[in-house]
C-alpha cells in the first residue's frame, strides 16, 4: 500500500470512534461549536473565524474538529484530506478565535474542485440509494450493495503492483467516478452506503496485512464484509473479471475471516461472534444477485450453478439446465453462458434463447454489460485471456463486431487556425473510437493522422493557408485489437493564413492615417479594423490587398487602434487568421493660434488656444545658423516662457500639438506619441533700457541717452512728482530730446524707454528714472 495508508487509518479510526460512540473527554466548550465548524467544512472554508463566542480552548480544538468532521464524513472520504494545518489564534481569555483548514493532500486541489468532486460523488451515492427497494429485507439490501460495488468497481491492480497510485484510488471518488480503487475505496463506499441505508458499519484495518475492509451490524450482530477480496481478478491478466461477483467474504464471523489475508486486525472494532452466515449456502456463487420483478436471480451453486430465481417467500425456481455463469442483465433480459463455456443464452419472461456461439478454440470465462456494450472474457487451452466486445441490438440479440461498418454523421469543421483544424461529428454505433486520416496530394492516398475516443478532434501539425481533406473512420474493439469500419466520411476545409508579423504606423493627416505590414503567404487579402480608443468601437473596416494603406474618413485629433487580420476565401466562406496584430495611431490636430503674451530683454512668452485632443505641445526654437528647428520643451499647458535670448532680437518658434497613447506591452509600460504639423511664429525680445542724462537752462531740460541695440524708436516720459503719472513727451529715433516750457525752480522726473517694432509687436524696454530742478 501507499505510505499515506496510516494517515487514512488515523482519519478512519477517528470516524469509527465517533460512529461507535466511544467515550470521550468532556470539555466545557459550547456544543454549538461543533455545528459551526461542521458548516464551515461543508462550505470548504479555508479559515474558520468567529470562534471566540464558543469558548474552545487549544487543547479542545482537535476533538471539536473531529466531531465536526464526522458530520461531513462523506466529504472527507470523497477525495481529499480535511485537516487543521497552520497556526491558530487565541484571545486574552485563552479561547480559539480563528484556525485554518486544509482540504487536499498535495496542495494541488482547489476548494472549487473539492466541491465539484463532492457533488459528483453525492449524485452517485443518491443513484445507488435509489436502486434499493424499501421492501427488501435487511439481508437483501446489504447483499445488493455488496454486489453493486464488486460489479462496478475495478481493483487497480496495476497501480497497486507498481506503486503508481494517487489519492483517488483510496477514496469514494475513485470508486464511484473513476470506478477504480484499492481496498480503502471499496471499504469507504460500502460503509457510506450502509450509513445511508440506516445500518451501522465501520472500517476494519489490518496494519500487518496492509488491508482494509468492513464490519456491518445486521439484526443485532456484527459481521465482516470484504468487497475487495470478493472482486475476482482475471488470472494472468490482472484485470477485473467483468460480470463475476464473489461472496466468500460476505457476512463472516471473526473466526471465519481470520485467514492469512485479514488476521490480525487492529483493536477497537466490534467483535463478530455470530456464525449464522459462515456456511451460507450461496457463498460459492460467482454471479451477482439480480433483483427483478419481485424476484432475485442468480447462479445457484446448490443447484448445479444453474440460473434460478428466488421469491420473497424463499421459493427457488430453476431456470437453466447446464449452469449459468457471469450473469449480465439489461431491460429485464438476463444473459449467461452455460458450463461448456461456448454459448451465450438470454433468459426473458420464461423463455431461454441461444444468442451467440463462440466458434473457435477459445472459451468464455465471464461477461459484463456497460450500457449496451458487452465485454466477454475468453481464454484458450493455455489459459491465455483476451476480451471480445459485442453489442446488444434493439432486438436484444448479440452482434459481433467482425464485420464493422458503422459510420459517423453530421461532420462539422470549426476553430480553424493556421496549424490546426477542429473536427466534430455524431457518434457511430458501437464505436470504441475514431481514426482521422488526411489526404496526401503527392501520393494520392490518405495517411493516418491521429485517433480519439471522443466525438471531436483537433488535428494539429498542419500548414497555414492550405486546403485539406480529412477522412473520419470509426473503429471498434475485437479480441486482440481493434477493427476499423469499412466506411468513412470525408470533409474538406482549409487552414487559415498566418498573422502578419507586425503592423507599423507610417504617418498621419488631419483625417487619415497610413499603416503598413509585411505580406503573408496564402492570404487573399487583409482586413483592417479601425477602433476608436475612447469608445472601443470599430469605426471603419477595410478589405484590402495592398501592404501599405491610407485609411481616410477619420476624425481630426482622435486616437485609434488599427488591427490587421489576413484572410482567405474557401468554398464561399472567409477564413480569418486567428493571429491579429495592431498598431496605435492618431490623426493630426488643428494648428493653434499663437500670440505673444510677454516679452523681456531675454525671454519671450508665447500662448495659444487649447487644441482639441492634444495631450501636450512640443516647443521648438529656430536656429538661423543651421536653418533647423531645435527642440526646446514639452508643455502640457497652453503657454510657454522661452528664455536664453539676446535683447532686441527677433526669433522664430514652432508649436507642435501631439497626442500620446500609453499602454502596457509584455508587462512594460510604454507610450507612443503622434505629433501634428507645427505652427511657426516669430517674436522679438525687448531692447535694453536706455541710460538717460539730464541738463537744464532757460526753463528747458535736455535729455540724452545711449544708443540701444535693436531699438527702432525711443519715447521720453516726464512727471513732476515721484508718484505721479508719466506723460509722453515725444517719440524719436535719435538719442536726445529737449523739453521746453518748463517752470523754473521746479523738480522734474524724466525717463527714456526704448522700443523695438517687429511685425505687429512693439516690445518696450525697462526704464531708468532721473530727476532735475529746472533753471
Amino acid at each position: 500500500m501507499k505510505n499515506k495508508f496510516k494517515g487514512i487509518v488515523v482519519l478512519a479510526t477517528m470516524i469509527l470512534s465517533l460512529v461507535m460512540v466511544c467515550n470521550m473527554t468532556v470539555y466545557a466548550y459550547d456544543e454549538a461549536a461543533v455545528e459551526y465548524i461542521a458548516d464551515a467544512i461543508e462550505d470548504t472554508k479555508t479559515t474558520v473565524d468567529g470562534m471566540a463566542q464558543y469558548g474552545v480552548k487549544p487543547e479542545e480544538l482537535s476533538e471539536v474538529f473531529n466531531l465536526a468532521l464526522a458530520k461531513n464524513y462523506e466529504l472527507a472520504y470523497t477525495y481529499d484530506w480535511i485537516r487543521i494545518e497552520g497556526s491558530y489564534m487565541i484571545n486574552g481569555s485563552g479561547n480559539i478565535t480563528q484556525f485554518p483548514i486544509k482540504y487536499d493532500f498535495d496542495n494541488k486541489t482547489t476548494n472549487a474542485e473539492v466541491k465539484e468532486r463532492y457533488a459528483k460523488v453525492d449524485a452517485q451515492l443518491d443513484k445507488i440509494e435509489a436502486l434499493v427497494d424499501d421492501n427488501w429485507s435487511d439481508f437483501d439490501k446489504i447483499l445488493f450493495v455488496h454486489d453493486y460495488i464488486v460489479e462496478n468497481v475495478s481493483y487497480d491492480w496495476s497501480g497497486f503492483t507498481t506503486g503508481d497510485l494517487d489519492d483517488t484510488q483510496f477514496s469514494l471518488y475513485g470508486a464511484l467516478i473513476d470506478k477504480k480503487a484499492v481496498c480503502e475505496g471499496y471499504s469507504k463506499l460500502f460503509m457510506v452506503m450502509m450509513h445511508r441505508l440506516g445500518y451501522e458499519s465501520v472500517l476494519v484495518v489490518s496494519d500487518e496485512k496492509a488491508h482494509m475492509w468492513n464490519m456491518v451490524k445486521l439484526n443485532g450482530s456484527w459481521y465482516h464484509v470484504d468487497c475487495t477480496h470478493d472482486d475476482p481478478i482475471m488470472s494472468g491478466a490482472d484485470t477485473d473479471l467483468k460480470g463475476r461477483v464473489g461472496h466468500t467474504y460476505f457476512l463472516l464471523s471473526d473466526s471465519a475471516i481470520a485467514d492469512n489475508k485479514h488476521y490480525p486486525w487492529n483493536a477497537g472494532v466490534p467483535s463478530c461472534t455470530s456464525t449464522l452466515y459462515d456456511n451460507w449456502k450461496y457463498a460459492d456463487s460467482k454471479s451477482k444477485f439480480i433483483p427483478l420483478d419481485g424476484y432475485w436471480y442468480y447462479s445457484d451453486p446448490t443447484n448445479g450453478d444453474n440460473l434460478v430465481k428466488r421469491s420473497k417467500s424463499d421459493v427457488v425456481t430453476v431456470l437453466s439446465k447446464n449452469g449459468a455463469y457471469g450473469l449480465a442483465e439489461i431491460d429485464g433480459r438476463i444473459y449467461y453462458t452455460d458450463k461448456y463455456r461456448k454459448d451465450i443464452y438470454r433468459y426473458y419472461n420464461g423463455t431461454t434463447t441461444l444468442v451467440y456461439t463462440l466458434n473457435n478454440d477459445k472459451y468464455i470465462s465471464c461477461m459484463g454489460l456497460t450500457g449496451k456494450q458487452m465485454e466477454i472474457a475468453v481464454f484458450d487451452s493455455s489459459n491465455n485471456y483476451s476480451w471480445i466486445k459485442m453489442y446488444v441490438g434493439n432486438d436484444y440479440s448479440l452482434t459481433s463486431n467482425t464485420n464493422y461498418n458503422s459510420v459517423v454523421s453530421n461532420v462539422k469543421v470549426s476553430n480553424n487556425t493556421a496549424n490546426t483544424v477542429k473536427l466534430s461529428w455524431n457518434a457511430a454505433s458501437n464505436a470504441a473510437g475514431y481514426k482521422i486520416y488526411v489526404y496526401n496530394s503527392k501520393t494520392g492516398a490518405y495517411t493516418y493522422k491521429c485517433k480519439t475516443t471522443s466525438t471531436n478532434c483537433t488535428v494539429t501539425g498542419l500548414y497555414s493557408a492550405r486546403e485539406y481533406t480529412f477522412a473520419i473512420k470509426a473503429y471498434t474493439d475485437i479480441a486482440g485489437g481493434t477493427k476499423d469500419s469499412s466506411k468513412n466520411v470525408k470533409v474538406s476545409t482549409t487552414t487559415t493564413p498566418l498573422g502578419v508579423s507586425s503592423v507599423t504606423y507610417v504617418k498621419n493627416w488631419n483625417t487619415s492615417v497610413t499603416v503598413k505590414y509585411p505580406a503573408v503567404t496564402g492570404a487573399a487579402g487583409y482586413r483592417l479594423q479601425v477602433y476608436n480608443l475612447s469608445t472601443g468601437k470599430v469605426v471603419k473596416t477595410l478589405y484590402v490587398t495592398k501592404l501599405q494603406n491610407v485609411i481616410t474618413g477619420l476624425t481630426q485629433g482622435t486616437k485609434y487602434r488599427v488591427v490587421v487580420t489576413p484572410y482567405l476565401k474557401y468554398n464561399g466562406k472567409t477564413y480569418y487568421s486567428t493571429v491579429k496584430k495592431n498598431t496605435l495611431a492618431a490623426t493630426r490636430m488643428a494648428n493653434p493660434t499663437i500670440k505673444v503674451s510677454g516679452q523681456t530683454t531675454n525671454t519671450i512668452t508665447l500662448s495659444w488656444n487649447k487644441v482639441p485632443g492634444a495631450s501636450g505641445y512640443y516647443i521648438y526654437k529656430y536656429n538661423a545658423k543651421t536653418g533647423k528647428y531645435v527642440y526646446y520643451k514639452d508643455v502640457k499647458t497652453t503657454s510657454c516662457k522661452i528664455d536664453g535670448m539676446y535683447s532686441g532680437n527677433a526669433y522664430t518658434f514652432a508649436v507642435k500639438p501631439y497626442i500620446s497613447i500609453s499602454y502596457t506591452s509584455n508587462g512594460v509600460k510604454k507610450t507612443d506619441v503622434f505629433a501634428s504639423h507645427s505652427k511657426s511664429f516669430s517674436a522679438c525680445t525687448a531692447p535694453m533700457a536706455p541710460k538717460p542724462t539730464l541738463s537744464t537752462a532757460n526753463k528747458t531740460i535736455t535729455v540724452k541717452w545711449n544708443k540701444v541695440t535693436g531699438a527702432t524708436s525711443y519715447v521720453v516720459y516726464c512727471k513732476t512728482t515721484a508718484s505721479g503719472a508719466w506723460v509722453n513727451k515725444g517719440t524719436t529715433t535719435s538719442t536726445s530730446l529737449k523739453l521746453t516750457g518748463l517752470t523754473k525752480g521746479k523738480t522734474y522726473y524724466v525717463t527714456v524707454k526704448a522700443f523695438k517694432k517687429y511685425n505687429t509687436q512693439n516690445a518696450g524696454s525697462g526704464i531708468t528714472t532721473k530727476s532735475i530742478v529746472v533753471k
